[in-house]
């Protein structure tokens, strides 16, 4: 039961990571680095074909259409992780709450 939980945890964590990942760097350039900052390859965001982690990369693509993942600063990577579980605990945990209070009813 605790690793069905787990694998559970970790699919709606990658989920909601996929989504924030450009959003939380474009926010956060301070910690996680300029993502323009690299003129030959620039941030594709949502487009990226290539399976990057979203919790410790972000897809790039040069002039060529081609792609990569660069790594995320280890810094970075820990305030995201801890942002999505923030995110999560203020709007999935409360309404799995809600859920299981009124079934007990």
């Amino acid at each position: 039961m605790t690793r069905l939980c787990l694998i559970l945890f970790s699919l709606t964590t990658l989920s909601l990571a996929a989504d924030d990942n450009s959003q939380f760097l474009f926010n956060n350039a301070a910690l996680c680095g300029e993502p323009f900052a690299d003129p030959m390859w620039i941030p594709v965001l949502d487009m990226c074909d290539i399976g990057c982690d979203p919790l410790k990369e972000y897809c790039v693509e040069n002039d060529e259409l081609k792609q990569m993942c660069k790594p995320l600063p280890e810094e970075c990577q820990k305030a995201f992780s801890e942002y999505l579980a923030r995110k999560w605990t203020k709007s999935e945990g409360k309404g799995i709450r809600r859920r299981s209070i009124r079934g007990r009813v």
